[in-house]
């Protein structure tokens, strides 16, 4: 987590992981009841959305509904009350996952006339971050314990049937036959090298729990299973369910979620009684490990090791976690597939005896089989050598700038699609920084944004401009790069106005189907840029 930005009503995270090479936004509502207070938030989300970048994703409590069809039971709402939250929707373009489970997420659970479910809860996401993870779905799970539904969105579905890694459950340490399963599968007596054993001896253990887990599956998490199967069932009936059968399901789903909840207090007390009181060393320095494994340490290797290259020869001074000895991979060191800790073995372990080939075995059960796939191409081994170590950076012994500066600017190059001039680089600059210093509504602004740097589209022909087919980003280039006495600021934040209600009017022609001529669009837009210049002006 690089930042967290709240308020009374969200809670913006910037963030990445596993599969995420750049940051991205997770946003988390919970919007007013209040109509009017929602459009206020509205307007706030709309003016936060340029500081997101492309992809973003945003989720929660939305208090509202885009059409009747999200709403079962109770009175109809007129079709007017939707457009608020759907040009909201539109102005942000962004896109409803769709969930997977229940239509509905909030239900009053009234017996009878009484009975109302709506969709207030909703998942939406833009573009790009659909475009990052096409495969990413929504579930949406009842909970008896409150009337919303939860909502769990998965960024890499995986269509195919795999195999879940294998993780050890700290809970299952103080349960009965752990103790057993794990002397076991450890005291398995294996021939080879001492990597090769520990290798196998996780292996067998790992075995060995999960044929505990599986027979000691406890019967508690089966009753929940089961009882919110039939929950679900019985909702998906709406107000012509069983409201006696739907009451007695739910006050024993409540008693077996208190029974859960019981049995890992009374597990957690005994934990507490042997280790000691609260506050004692046992107690903080569990919940330091705790802490220190749900946060994020570094995002980027040692800058002392960046330019180190190692070559392998005898594998004796080089650990598997060491960086730069695989050529070819893009991060530090190759990945491991089994719970051990690269900085306890040398690349030696991986090798035959003799020191002069790989154990090809070893390495495709240890490494994953791109990372070892590399590995074994390295034909560097000599086992009467040591390992050689090389700063890129360096020439004949000597630190060079000349090497320093030409290394970087490689990289640089490498990471950019086009060299510009530095002319060029400095208009672009200007036209990106011209573009956030206007003074115009912030949906007017990130609209000139995306139609600069995304879309690239829309002929236009202003003034002195004498190109048939000029696209906005180089109408907004040239715009910038002029002198401020031959172009008015005013001029330049009406064409804003008049460019967004152009498309603004294309989108009311192409999806509703209403025409709307050029004298609509230009007083649209004149009306805005009064509107906000007096807001400002006033205020």
């Amino acid at each position: 987590v690089n930042q967290i930005v709240g308020n009374e009503f969200c809670v913006q995270v910037e963030a990445k992981g596993a599969g995420i090479e750049e940051w991205c936004w997770l946003i988390f509502v919970y919007m007013s009841t209040d109509r009017r207070e929602r459009y206020r938030q509205w307007e706030f989300l709309e003016q936060r959305r340029s500081s997101w970048g492309d992809g973003w994703v945003i989720a929660g409590d939305w208090n509202d509904l885009i059409s009747n069809e999200e709403k079962r039971g109770g009175l109809a709402r007129n079709s007017s009350s939707f457009v608020g939250f759907q040009n909201f929707i539109n102005n942000m373009e962004m896109q409803e996952i769709a969930q997977k489970g229940s239509f509905f997420t909030w239900g009053n659970n009234r017996a009878g006339d009484g009975y109302v479910e709506e969709r207030l809860d909703k998942i939406f996401a833009s573009a790009e971050w659909l475009a990052r993870f096409p495969r990413m779905e929504a579930s949406n799970y009842f909970r008896s314990a409150s009337d919303h539904n939860v909502l769990l969105f998965d960024t890499e579905l995986q269509v195919n049937n795999r195999h879940k890694r294998f993780q050890f459950n700290s809970g299952w340490v103080e349960m009965e036959g752990v103790a057993e399963a794990v002397r076991e599968g450890w005291q398995i007596s294996v021939d080879g090298s001492a990597l090769y054993q520990v290798h196998q001896k996780i292996k067998h253990t790992r075995m060995a729990l999960l044929a505990w887990h599986k027979s000691h599956h406890r019967n508690q998490e089966k009753t929940i299973k089961v009882l919110t199967e039939k929950m679900t069932a019985l909702r998906a009936e709406g107000r012509d369910r069983d409201w006696e059968q739907w009451g007695l399901v739910k006050s024993e789903l409540d008693k077996a979620h208190l029974d859960e909840e019981q049995y890992w207090r009374n597990k957690s007390r005994a934990l507490w009684l042997k280790a000691g009181d609260c506050n004692s060393k046992f107690f903080h320095a569990f919940t330091s490990q705790r802490r220190h494994a749900n946060s994020i340490i570094k995002l980027t290797s040692s800058s002392g090791e960046k330019h180190i290259k190692i070559t392998i020869r005898n594998g004796k001074s080089t650990r598997l976690n060491d960086p730069n000895w695989v050529p070819g991979l893009n991060r530090g060191s190759p990945e491991l597939k089994v719970g051990i800790d690269g900085n306890l073995f040398w690349v030696h372990d991986l090798l035959q005896a003799g020191g002069m080939y790989w154990d090809g075995n070893l390495i495709r059960a240890l490494f994953l089989e791109d990372d070892a796939g590399k590995i074994l191409q390295i034909t560097s081994l000599n086992p009467r050598a040591e390992d050689k170590r090389q700063c890129d950076l360096v020439v004949k012994g000597k630190f060079s700038v000349k090497k320093a500066y030409s290394t970087m600017l490689a990289v640089k190059m490498a990471t950019s699609a086009v060299a510009e001039s530095s002319g060029q680089a400095e208009g672009n600059k200007r036209a990106r920084r011209r573009c956030w210093e206007l003074k115009v509504m912030g949906k007017v602004k990130h609209f000139v944004w995306q139609a600069i740097s995304v879309w690239k589209i829309a002929p236009v022909q202003w003034n002195r401009v004498l190109e048939e087919q000029l696209t906005v980003k180089q109408w907004w280039w040239w715009t910038s790069n002029m002198k401020k006495d031959d172009i008015s600021e005013a001029r330049i934040q009406l064409s804003t106005y008049i460019l967004w209600w152009l498309w603004r009017a294309r989108n009311l022609w192409i999806f509703e189907g209403q025409w709307h001529p050029e004298e609509w669009i230009v007083r649209a837009a004149v009306r805005d840029w009064i509107d906000y210049k007096c807001r400002h002006i006033s205020g």
